[in-house]
């Protein structure tokens, strides 16, 4: 006769405890790493339209709101091209 392995309550609760807490700490791993990517988007981009994007722009180089606007329309909104622009 085959012999029975007893049943632990309490170790079939620790192994769903941590299953349960694994899948927590994924869940969470992925929700923050959507809003980071979300962030990183919105901050490397400037905003033309958003008055005041183009203000702090504008004080940041020196110039005026409507030269910030006019390079946003040249070059596109890349907060990196805007700002290689207006520092020329």
């Amino acid at each position: 006769m085959p012999t029975q392995i007893p049943f632990r309550a309490e170790e079939s609760w620790v192994v769903a405890t941590k299953s349960a807490l694994l899948a927590t700490l994924l869940a969470a791993a992925i929700i923050s790493s959507i809003v980071l990517m979300v962030i990183w988007a919105y901050v490397s981009r400037v905003s033309g339209s958003e008055r005041f994007e183009v203000y702090y722009v504008a004080k940041k180089f020196g110039v005026s709101a409507d030269k910030v606007r006019s390079v946003i329309k040249r070059v596109g909104n890349s907060r990196k091209k805007v700002y290689a622009a207006l520092s020329k």
